[in-house]
């Protein structure tokens, strides 16, 4: 038995949001899992992104939510790692004293809490007017500062974000700071990793090195690579990102199918 593990985001999920190859993909995925072999989903997206995942796959899976804070097993098991609302309260008190064209974002008691409606992406179009209209912002006086988060996202214009990267680094926030794209910066527990979940997965169901497979995209899939035994990074990535992996592809169909076709012989 083989665990792959895949990225969602630019992935699983295509990053032109080509509907025909989505639908490839989940064939391979199937196609997969119907051979004995187990397959995840590692994504920054949160645990609520869960139940619409198994609606597009039309199957249980692994996965593996906010960049490896959290782990829902196909049979239902949770593992959650979390910190304190405190540190999201301290670092929008730090980007607004110090004019940082930036907003954090939350899960806070089922809602999407953002830091300010006037700062970088608003506008950006990187979310619909729509969405943007229904953004809810955040009063930091009636956060709890004990309440458990499991990611902070900030989103940052990308000439901006090695920047602002340094800047919180030098905060020594009790955080893992990774990036899932060109303008977010994550910011999870200590600790925490596409990585060591993964990791995790493979304790539970007794798989070693050896037959973990990983596809992705990203920086933040970067820990993904360094643990597999062969990892693929589909072709439209950084070239940073890509010369991370064992094997570049077009898409997660061609992965699976080039590691089916491996076992084959």
């Amino acid at each position: 038995m083989k665990l792959m593990v895949s990225d969602l985001d630019g992935t699983l999920y295509p990053k032109n949001g080509d509907r025909r190859q989505l639908v490839r993909n989940i064939k391979a995925i199937k196609e997969w899992v119907n051979r004995g072999n187990k397959f995840a989903v590692a994504t920054a997206r949160g645990e609520h992104h869960y139940v619409e995942l198994k609606k597009t796959i039309g199957m249980e899976v692994n996965f593996i939510g906010a960049n490896g804070s959290s782990i829902v097993f196909e049979d239902g098991q949770k593992i959650v790692k979390d910190f304190a609302c405190q540190i999201y309260i301290d670092l929008c008190h730090y980007l607004k004293a110090n004019n940082i064209n930036a907003t954090a974002a939350i899960g806070y008691e089922g809602e999407w809490l953002w830091s300010s409606k006037s700062n970088f992406p608003i506008g950006s179009g990187i979310f619909s007017s729509e969405t943007e209209k229904d953004i809810k912002t955040v009063d930091l006086s009636v956060l709890d500062p004990e309440y458990p988060l499991q990611m902070i996202q900030v989103f940052v214009a990308q000439k901006e974000l090695h920047n602002l990267r340094k800047m919180i680094e030098k905060l020594a926030l009790p955080v893992t700071i990774t990036r899932s794209d060109d303008y977010l910066l994550n910011l999870c527990p200590p600790d925490s990793s596409k990585g060591i979940a993964i990791e995790m997965i493979m304790d539970k169901y007794s798989i070693d090195k050896e037959n973990l497979i990983t596809v992705g995209d990203s920086e933040n899939d970067i820990p993904m690579f360094t643990i597999a035994k062969r990892s693929y990074c589909i072709d439209h990535a950084e070239s940073v990102v890509l010369c991370q992996a064992t094997f570049p592809a077009r898409s997660l169909e061609a992965a699976i199918r080039k590691e089916m076709q491996y076992d084959e012989n």
